[in-house]
């Protein structure tokens, strides 16, 4: 028996190893959708554990959308997947893929990041920008505008709030909770990104020279800079001056 044991060990050793090494272009044989992922507060070396699949025991979503959606993946202009089943872990900055909705969540890879990667997820469009060149350690930012100067890209961010476990009879256990906290970014044409400040009255500040004249626009038209397609209006108009 102990020798039976050893050889399908050893079985399975290489059926993995040749699984990762015929493994497509597109995809990286390893899971994204951890049962438990460690995530680190802080210096803390004792990581916290969130069950991702566990949907009850947090509050909120790690997801753009919890639920998978039919996509297609692009390389520049060039369809590479007609049709998978997708969504964007923003925690693990993943986009996740498995065959069909059906599929199981066991099965699910990672996108494989490669330069000019492109994902569509019904209405949303996301492109992989690269982190200090780095494609590998890159995020996927959605695309809200594609302007005649400028883009309005939105990078999906999440506060994270880690659960504690309670030590006394008094006390309860605190679930984990992520938290919506998007970032805002114009991008010119030739790739220089402008973050969005956080305050109302700063946002103006990225138009430099038209912010006032922009401010003003938006006080007649009654929009609101902080909502998504108030802010698409006044770029559009920005483009036209």
């Amino acid at each position: 028996m102990k020798k039976i044991s050893i050889m399908n060990l050893i079985r399975a050793l290489l059926f993995a190893i040749i699984s990762f090494l015929i493994s497509g272009t597109i995809y990286s044989q390893q899971l994204t959708d951890l049962d438990i992922i460690k995530m680190k507060i802080k210096n803390d070396e004792d990581a916290s554990k969130i069950n991702f699949e566990d949907k009850s025991s947090y509050i909120g979503t790690p997801y753009v959308n919890p639920d998978f959606q039919y996509g297609t993946v692009y390389i520049k202009d060039s369809l590479i997947s007609p049709l998978l089943a997708l969504r964007y872990n923003v925690i693990s900055k993943q986009i996740e893929t498995k065959e069909s909705l059906k599929t199981r969540n066991f099965d699910i890879i990672n996108l494989k990041k490669v330069p000019d990667l492109i994902v569509k997820i019904k209405e949303q469009t996301f492109v992989l920008v690269p982190f200090e060149g780095s494609i590998q350690n890159g995020e996927f930012f959605e695309v809200l505008y594609e302007g005649t100067q400028v883009d309005i890209l939105k990078k999906h961010a999440k506060d994270v709030r880690y659960p504690l476990k309670s030590h006394t009879s008094l006390t309860r256990d605190i679930p984990a909770k992520f938290t919506d906290n998007p970032l805002y970014f114009l991008v010119t044409k030739r790739k220089r990104f402008f973050q969005l400040p956080d305050s109302k009255n700063d946002k103006y500040q990225v138009f430099g020279q038209k912010a006032d004249f922009l401010k003003k626009y938006a006080k007649d038209k009654k929009l609101n800079i902080e909502d998504e397609t108030d802010l698409i209006t006044i770029v559009k108009y920005f483009e036209k001056q």
